[in-house]
């Protein structure tokens, strides 16, 4: 199961947005850092999305999802993305089943 923990105060200070120089710089340096981590902890393959909230001064704010690398074999990323999609679909299937029993459950109280 994902490690889903919902801190807003923390999401909300991510989703301040930046300047697209600060955002590549950013995305750049922590791309290096991914890659040193992957061979420090000695991970065969690593895939490694991130979305980036933008400030494009007058012409607005937008978002964006970037990939900071995919490391190792070629031929494993998409097993690795398929897995990782049927987890998320299996677990956010799970949360309206959970809904849905509750609102039932609410539904048959007396």
């Amino acid at each position: 199961m994902s490690n889903f923990n919902a801190n807003l105060k923390l999401f909300r200070q991510m989703s301040e947005p930046l300047p697209p120089d600060k955002c590549n710089e950013n995305l750049t340096a922590f791309s290096r850092e991914v890659a040193e981590l992957r061979v420090k902890y000695h991970l065969q393959n690593l895939i490694c999305l991130a979305t980036v909230a933008i400030d494009y001064g007058e012409n607005g704010e937008g978002c964006a999802m970037v990939s900071c690398g995919m490391f190792g074999d070629a031929e494993s990323w998409e097993r690795m993305l398929a897995f990782q999609l049927g987890i998320e679909q299996a677990e956010h299937r799970q949360r309206i089943n959970t809904a849905i029993m509750g609102k039932k459950a609410m539904q048959d109280k007396p």
